[in-house]
């Protein structure tokens, strides 16, 4: 990823490392009064959950992401979208249909086993 394009740059211009973040990111979580401390990936776990739960596209937050497809996402974050959701269940859950029974004698042939 271009540096330009990232979130948090150091003033060099150079990306934030692990190194950079920890104790930042403790003094923040201290201040917010939070029990545990949050590491930016958590964050990056959060981002995507909220995101894909709002409906956000998949591919343009693997992009986003800086994936290069929406494999990952659609992995760990699919089943948060209920539009994939939905999908899914339209396109592998069966399709029951009642014949009209009025007509004729209920008896056990008008059930399926599955």
């Amino acid at each position: 990823m271009n540096p330009v394009q990232r979130l948090f740059i150091r003033e060099s211009g150079e990306p934030w490392g692990p190194s950079h973040q920890i104790r930042r990111m403790k003094v923040a979580c201290e201040r917010a009064l939070l029990s545990d401390s949050v590491n930016f990936h958590q964050l990056r776990h959060t981002y995507t959950s909220l995101a894909v739960q709002n409906g956000m596209d998949l591919i343009a937050l693997a992009r986003n992401l800086d994936h290069v497809d929406i494999k990952m996402v659609e992995k760990h974050y699919g089943h948060l979208s209920s539009s994939y959701m939905r999908g899914q269940v339209d396109q592998y859950a069966p399709i029951f249909e009642l014949e009209d029974i009025t007509s004729t004698k209920m008896n056990h042939s008008h059930f399926t086993k599955l």
